[in-house]
């Protein structure tokens, strides 16, 4: 059931709430040094005008509540709850309470999300046209807060280009948006900025990073008015840092935010602990914290990722690959203390981050825009409570082109987290990313056309009508030569359907009013029905006396129109019966039994209601196990028969206590010999401790700090009130490593030039990660457990191997000496450097040796090759050394030698010019018939017939030969030419496969003619080349005899014959 609240019931409670404040006020002063805790906020998603609960410790008067740059109407306070009204300014991000009594505030666990009760789903016709808003030269990023407290979104942008800033303060009324505008000078660009309270007045500063290659951020201190926005600046250097993302957080959990900024010159993050006392916020020297394994920061989110009430850092590579960082928070309350970054790489380049949770577990997801990709990465946490950073497989969602900045908002008010992304690239638009998750987590893409190419956004309520509008930089292209540098925004024209609370049906009992209440929208205008008739109710709630079915309209200003569904209500007269009381049972301890009752009257019917879901009927009702989730406003909801005659309520606290922790346990792990000292934080003088080991205590351990030396789990319980049992620390797993023994094997003598082997046998811890570094003492190292085989050259060394555990401080030490001799070296004699076709080669040995091993598998002292290749061969002496040596043979083939001559045929005692090539030498036979027997051309003199042949080496030295037939013209032609009498044309060999005439190609002159035996000419052919296969006109001619005769030129007939044709 729902907060049912009747007349009596709202004085009562101003009465109390009344009360509280003045005691408030008497006890101000014993609390004043203690920032405010936030647990828990419900609920989380609600709309403008909604009031929410807010529980923790530390509330008191001074109280109030920020929406990340908004206030809220805070309704009513105790120490540990505050109920407050949603402001349409709020915007997505932590909300905080600060005690003005002493500027301190804590934050919630989790991001608000401003959701204004839509319909689900999104289209383009849900936005109206974009209106831009001039800002200077090189726009680049903007925020969004009430800075002057009016209750409208005022605006704060950053210029590149230009040394000011810029300020739109908002002066819209619903529907209709407006601001003015001033540029202030700063001395300087500047990039990107964030707002929010720093010094702890309830006024959100702005904080600018310089632009260009600056080290500087500038703090804008507010010291606004309602309409008027003023701010002193005051710029704080960070050696060493270019400047970029920024991000607001309280670290050390003391009640004042960090600053944490972005590198995008060096891998690093750098803190600026807030050191302010009240008045202009200050902050102490930044400390940088690296990131190994890191280029440059750029995108960075702050939250609670491990859930354990500390916000984490995560930050990336700035445009370079796809690798995030994360590093865990251990600071207790004023001792900043965060782990060293470690990474995953989801790939992509990463431009910016953001955080939300998308599938109501809890648990903030990672967001990511993948800047060459066109799309985001999201991220499910699977972090448990006090466990490192780690996240799921990334699921990507396509964006515009070029995705840079990012932000959530709940864009259709269906209370689901939607993303906006800002793009760069050509098609000039702005990503909606509508949220229909359900069960995985999925988006429905929408892209809005736009002006301009855009840098960053944000989604937040500018016109104060409750739903978050797109705020967004329109920026220079200055690729294609386009300026813009305009604040962008664009109205959400979604209509609200509005929602009755509580939802039906109902019974009530005649005397006891039900108010039925819905969005509180500025601007609206509201009318209320009962079974279809209108009623002249016209505020967003009505008071319920008669039956009937109920529904309101919720007009916008004319621009929607939309209707409730309906609930009844049913309204019956109970008879005469007396009010119970609420009992009291004052503040409860933590473990133990919530008793809840209320004085007894017959026939009444007992139903209480509760926070994290509670329901119990009767009277009295338990509530075993009480936790601080279980504080909060207890409703009894009394029956006579079935109609709810009235609702009381109480308010039920816990016994208040603080959240322990556990300090000092930076690493898990450790040496033997060393000792962890673990502090409780924070601590009092008024509690008692004990500590345990594996859940047993330890004898004498009863201060706020412990120093363990042997592993264990660890935990320290607490009495922090002598009525109350005390409470545990969440436990810490120690463990304590035996220092490693480091020892490996390896000869003491060796080769030079041959491979060394050393066996690692070192004893380290299970469950430890060791560390081996090895030194062989030649210059050179290796960090391999077994590392490769070494070569050494001829000396003496030391080789040492050093075991350690990661992060840890214990290691051991040892080493061994090795004497290297020098090695062998054979060299391997060939009896040729060239291999000719048909020739072999001797490899041969300077030197004799113990053992032979040749490449070839031979084991003699001598080879002989005949092959072309690489040949090696291993050798060994006597005391086991070995050398190697190899040698490369060439093959070449024999040389192609040809020989030309001027004429074939001259007279007796005429000359022919011969002439051979290929050969770099030559040789002629016979010598006695030729000018020079040595050259290539030399000129014979004919007598008769003769044969003439060359002989010689080619370049490669391989022998070639050939020769020449010269015809002495007293010789025949007929006795020269050799016609073959048979021939076999078969295709299965080739032997004997054509018809040949020896010699014929010495004269081109004479032509061939073949017939058969009725003297068909079957082949004419001049000159004939020795080539006729036994076919005729395409087709192959059978076995048998034919005829041939051969001319030249003097037509006479030279030689003919028959041939043999055989298949």
């Amino acid at each position: 059931m729902h907060l049912y609240l009747n007349i009596k019931k709202l004085y009562e409670h101003r009465l109390r709430t009344l009360f509280m404040l003045l005691c408030f006020i008497f006890i101000a002063g014993t609390t004043l040094a203690q920032a405010p805790v936030v647990r828990e906020v419900s609920p989380n998603k609600a709309y403008a005008g909604q009031t929410i609960s807010i529980k923790g410790l530390n509330f008191n008067a001074s109280s109030i509540v920020s929406f990340g740059g908004a206030l809220g109407n805070v309704v009513s306070r105790t120490s540990q709850l505050i109920e407050v009204e949603v402001p349409a300014s709020a915007t997505y991000d932590l909300i905080s309470v600060t005690n003005l009594s002493n500027n301190l505030t804590g934050y919630s666990p989790l991001p608000f999300l401003l959701s204004y009760g839509g319909p689900s789903g999104l289209t383009a016709a849900d936005f109206e046209t974009q209106i831009d808003f001039n800002a200077k030269s090189g726009l680049y990023d903007l925020c969004v807060c009430d800075f002057d407290g009016d209750g409208l979104n005022d605006i704060i942008g950053s210029n590149s280009k230009d040394n000011s800033f810029t300020i739109l303060r908002n002066t819209s009324t619903v529907g209709s948006i407006s601001f003015t505008s001033v540029h202030p000078a700063i001395g300087a660009p500047t990039l990107n900025v964030k707002c929010g309270d720093l010094n702890g007045d309830g006024k959100p500063e702005a904080v600018l990073s310089e632009g260009s290659t600056g080290n500087r951020v500038f703090i804008l201190n507010n010291n606004s008015t309602v309409g008027n926005i003023s701010f002193t600046v005051n710029g704080v250097s960070i050696s060493g840092n270019s400047t970029k993302r920024i991000e607001i957080h309280d670290l050390d959990l003391d009640g004042k935010p960090e600053l944490i900024v972005a590198d995008q010159a060096s891998s690093k993050v750098s803190v600026l602990k807030n050191t302010t006392s009240g008045g202009v916020a200050t902050f102490a020297t930044p400390v940088d914290i690296p990131i190994p394994n890191g280029d440059v920061s750029g995108g960075i989110v702050v939250n609670d990722f491990n859930i354990d009430l500390k916000p984490d850092i995560i930050t990336n590579n700035f445009l370079k690959d796809g690798k995030l960082f994360f590093s865990e928070n251990n600071s207790t309350i004023g001792n900043l203390q965060l782990s060293t970054f470690h990474f995953t790489d989801i790939g992509g380049t990463l431009a910016n981050l953001k955080s939300a949770d998308f599938n109501n577990d809890k648990k903030l997801e990672l967001l990511a825009t993948r800047y060459l990709s066109n799309d985001i990465s999201i991220m499910p946490n699977q972090a448990t409570k006090g466990s490192a950073l780690t996240f799921g497989s990334p699921t990507s969602v396509g964006t515009a082109l070029v995705p840079w900045g990012l932000d959530i908002g709940d864009l259709d008010g269906d209370s689901k987290p939607d993303v906006l992304v800002a793009t760069l690239g050509s098609t000039k638009a702005l990503t909606v990313l509508n949220n229909n998750s359900s069960g995985s987590i999925s988006f429905q893409k929408l892209d809005l056309g736009v002006t301009y190419i855009n840098r960053n956004v944000r989604s937040e309520d500018i016109d104060g009508d409750g739903k978050p509008d797109i705020v967004f930089t329109s920026v220079d292209d200055d690729s294609n030569g386009v300026p813009a540098s305009k604040i962008s925004i664009i109205r959400n024209a979604n209509c609200i359907k509005p929602v009755i609370d509580p939802p039906g049906p109902m019974t009530v009992c005649t005397g006891n009013p039900l108010r039925l209440t819905t969005q509180e929208v500025s601007g609206a205008t509201y009318t209320w029905y009962r079974d279809g008739s209108p009623l002249p109710d016209t505020d967003p709630f009505i008071d319920v006396t008669t039956s009937g079915s109920y529904t309101v309209v919720l007009d916008e200003a004319g621009s929607c129109s939309e209707t409730s569904d309906a609930i009844t209500v049913t309204v019956q007269a109970p008879g005469t019966i007396g009010s119970p009381t609420v009992n009291d049972p004052g503040p409860v301890c933590i473990g133990e039994t919530l008793n809840l009752s209320a004085t007894t009257i017959a026939g009444l019917t007992y139903n209480w209601e509760g926070p994290e879901g509670f329901s119990a009927t009767g009277n009295p009702v338990t509530l075993p196990d009480f936790r601080f989730i279980n504080t909060g406003i207890y409703y009894l909801h009394v029956y006579s028969g079935t109609c709810l005659l009235e609702t009381k309520e109480i308010t039920i606290d816990a016994v208040s206590a603080p959240d322990f922790f556990l300090g000092g346990a930076s690493g898990a792990s450790q040496c033997e010999g060393d000792n962890v000292t673990l502090t409780i934080s924070p601590t009092s003088g008024s509690y008692t401790y004990q500590w345990f080991k594996d859940n047993s205590p330890i004898a004498g351990a009863t201060s706020s700090s412990y120093s363990a030396t042997s592993s264990g789990s660890y935990k320290a319980s607490i009495k922090y009130d002598a009525s109350c049992p005390a409470l545990s620390t969440d436990p810490v797993s120690l463990t304590f490593f035996p220092t490693p023994q480091s020892q490996f094997d390896g000869p003491v003598s060796a080769c030079a030039s041959q491979n060394v082997t050393f066996t690692n046998q070192s004893t380290v811890a299970s469950g430890a990660t060791a560390q081996y570094m090895w030194d062989f003492g030649d210059g050179t190292t290796s960090l391999s457990k077994n590392p490769s085989p070494h070569v050494y050259q001829e000396g003496s060394y030391t080789v040492t191997l050093t075991v350690k555990y990661i992060g840890l401080t214990c290691e051991d030490t040892s080493t061994k000496s090795i004497t290297v001799k020098s090695g062998l070296n054979p060299e391997i004699n060939s009896t040729t450097d060239v291999l000719c076709a048909g020739e072999s080669a001797e490899l041969t040995l300077s030197q004799s040796f113990e053992s032979y091993a040749w490449s070839t598998g031979e084991t003699t002292t001598n080879i002989t090759v005949d092959q072309s290749g690489t040949y090696s061969v291993t050798v060994s002496d006597a005391t086991g050394c070995e050398g190697s040596a190899n040698i490369t043979l060439k093959a070449f083939p024999d040389p192609e030698v040809i020989i030309t001559a001027d004429r074939l045929s001259v007279a007796p005692g005429e000359t022919v010019q011969l002439e051979a090539t290929g050969l770099q030498t030559y040789s002629w036979t016979p010598a006695e018939s030729l000018d020079d027997p040595t050259i290539s051309n030399p000129t014979a003199t004919i007598k008769e017939t003769t044969e003439f042949s060359v002989s010689g080496k080619d370049a490669n030295g391989c022998t070639g030969e050939s020769a020449i037939t010269i015809f002495s013209q007293t010789d025949l032609i007929g006795n020269l030419l050799k016609p073959k009498n048979f021939f076999s044309p078969n295709t299965s060999d080739n032997i004997n496969a054509v018809w040949l005439i020896e010699k014929i190609e010495q004269f081109p002159q004479c032509g061939v003619t073949i017939v058969d035996q009725t003297g068909n000419i079957l082949l004419e052919e001049k000159p004939y080349l020795n080539n006729w296969d036994g076919t005729a006109h395409g087709q192959k001619l059978p076995s048998g005899v034919y005829y041939y005769v051969i001319k030249c030129d003097d037509d006479e007939i030279v030689k003919s014959g028959s041939i043999t044709l055989l298949r």
